[in-house]
């Protein structure tokens, strides 16, 4: 090597040195890590990488092992275009020069403001956005705007629609956002036990609720208790192979594993649905098989009754469902039109269960009585019974039937009662909203010993527009639409009933990694949801959109007003990091 070129790699080398002493080897930022209250720096890149440091190798100083000292000053080169140089004639670093990397700093609320402005403004146009912000770079915007992608897929919020043309995807590049990234695990998704076990029927074309199996849970489990059992006695020597030895059991037996605890999913998926059943009254039955209702149409009668709920009702029992993982269970209390023979439902009233059990539900005495009181105060009458069906299709089962026969008999001596129920976290839904089925028994419209044959009721689910100019004097003080803080205070009730339950409903972890479900092409789409954004968008359905709101004289945000109000109140009372306020 000629002297010129082994003094240009020194002197490149020195001033690798002189970097790396000033960074100390390392270059990593901010990464993704914590929940929604971290803060952002200017220079985060959210790899979450860093580089080790070398080790110092020992050796003779001025010896080709050593570590050559960085220079102590090097006059500053610049070359005829007005650029800085090194003296090995290398353009210079603009990192360089032993400066540290600035320290996080959190945003402040007017950095926040602008931010939102600017994706409203200019979508995913990241320079354009760091100029409307002033304050930050390019790459510290995009680092909070992953994060604030990741916030918004979570509750179940629509991205601006500024950055949704050019994606709909919960990302920086607009494609979709995969739950199990490490970016989406560490800003809040979690994964889901039960999620894999039917995801994969579904998807298929088969059942969402299976039949008899084990979960990869189980099997695990079942591998486990395999492994902890005794090992068996050891096998005779191979030096005297016999087959009466190799016949011969070992003297010490091993013992069985233990029984496999079934997982949440396998408990509560429901049985074969009966093409129908045949009952007595005041019989009550713990079996799980579902029975699919008929239609009156389907035996040549006419419903001997019509109905309209309104959509206060639908909200309070869609909230209430989704707060636990446990059937829930209330009354719907309205009132009856002899005349017309029609029931109407104008409020849910979500009551306490004493059942422990994940498949059953049995209402609180105490709760029922101060529900009871609650009704007569406001002029209502009992009109139906509801209960949900956390994980599958609201199928009534022969349970269900028998209490339902049973509620009859206490109600029905003034006006029909019938039962609904409402299925909150079904994977097999084509959309996020709860799917809600009311029945009531065929009696006396079938034949003889069909008594307890489940009907469909139908009913119609009214507009906030339709209960705000209903005309009855007495329908329209029950149905009129409540101001926003009395139905978020409502609903805040509700919430507060599973505030220290063993059973409450894990809000961020995953429903399922699509949003709808098309059912006959077996496709999917949207964005992956967690429980959280499912609750969302299944009680953001029931509440007045803009054109509805208008039409019932309510604010254009009273829907989300009343939904911020009340997940702000969850967050802070079931003490999670629900990304709210």
């Amino acid at each position: 090597m000629d002297p010129e070129t082994a003094a240009l790699i020194a002197a490149m080398q020195a001033e690798d040195a002189e970097y790396a002493a000033a960074y100390g080897g390392g270059g990593g930022g901010g990464g993704y890590g914590g929940g929604f209250g971290d803060s952002d720096s200017d220079s985060s890149d959210y790899s979450g990488r860093s580089r080790k440091k070398s080790k110092k190798k020992k050796g003779k100083a001025g010896s080709s092992s050593g570590r050559r000292a960085p220079a102590k000053s090097t006059p500053k080169i610049v070359d005829e275009e007005g650029v800085e140089r090194t003296a090995s004639g290398r353009k210079k670093r603009k990192d360089a020069g032993g400066q540290m990397r600035q320290k996080p700093r959190a945003w402040t609320e007017e950095e926040e403001k602008k931010f939102l402005e600017a994706l409203d403004m200019y979508g995913r146009d990241w320079h354009k956005c760091a100029e409307h912000m002033q304050t930050r770079e390019s790459k510290a915007f995009t680092s909070h705007a992953q994060k604030h992608f990741i916030k918004l897929c979570l509750q179940g919020k629509p991205l601006p629609a500024k950055v949704a043309e050019s994606g709909e995807g919960y990302t920086l590049s607009g494609k979709p956002l995969d739950p199990n990234s490490a970016a989406a695990l560490a800003y809040g998704f979690k994964p889901d036990t039960q999620l894999t076990e039917g995801l994969a029927g579904v998807l298929s074309g088969g059942d969402a609720n299976p039949g008899e199996g084990t979960s990869d849970a189980a099997a695990a489990a079942a591998a486990a208790a395999a492994a902890a059992a005794p090992a068996p006695a050891p096998a005779p020597a191979p030096v005297k192979p016999t087959k009466e030895k190799k016949r011969k059991a070992p003297e010490k037996q091993t013992a069985p594993p233990e029984p496999v605890e079934p997982t949440e999913y396998a408990k509560n998926r429901p049985k074969r649905e009966n093409a129908g059943r045949k009952g007595y009254e005041n019989m009550t039955s713990e079996s799980l098989d579902l029975t699919r209702p008929r239609t009156f149409a389907s035996i040549g009668k006419k419903a001997p009754y019509t109905v309209r709920i309104s959509p206060r009702a639908l909200l309070t029992m869609d909230a209430h469902a989704h707060c636990c993982t446990n059937e829930v269970i209330g009354y719907l209390g309205g009132m009856w039109d002899d005349e017309n023979k029609e029931l109407i439902v104008a409020r849910a009233f979500p009551a306490k269960s004493i059942s422990d059990a994940g498949t059953s539900c049995e209402m609180d005495p105490e709760s029922e009585v101060a529900i009871k009181e609650a009704m007569e105060e406001l002029g209502l009458c009992v009109v139906a019974w509801y209960h949900s069906h956390p994980i599958f299709k609201p199928i009534p089962s022969s349970k269900d039937i028998d209490n339902h026969n049973n509620i009859e008999n206490l109600f029905s001596d003034e006006n029909p009662v019938f039962a609904t129920i409402v299925s909150p976290y079904d994977i097999s839904l084509e959309a996020p909203t709860s799917a809600v089925n009311h029945f009531c028994l065929g009696k006396n419209v079938s034949k003889a010993g069909d008594g307890q044959m489940p009907m469909v009721v139908e009913s119609t689910e009214m507009s906030w527009a339709d209960c705000a100019n209903v005309k009855p004097a007495g329908q329209a003080a029950m149905l009129g639409p409540p101001s926003i803080e009395e139905l978020a205070e409502e609903l805040a009730a509700v919430s507060d009933m599973y505030v220290s339950h063993p059973r409450r409903a894990r809000l961020l972890e995953m429903w399922r990694p699509f949003c709808n479900l098309d059912v006959a092409s077996k496709s999917t789409s949207g964005p992956p949801l967690t429980k959280l954004g499912k609750m969302r968008r299944s009680l953001a359905a029931r509440l007045p959109d803009a054109e509805d709101a208008k039409a019932a004289n309510l604010d254009a945000k009273y829907g989300d007003e009343v939904l911020e109000t009340m997940f702000a109140h969850m967050q802070k009372t079931w003490k999670e990091d629900l990304g709210y306020a």
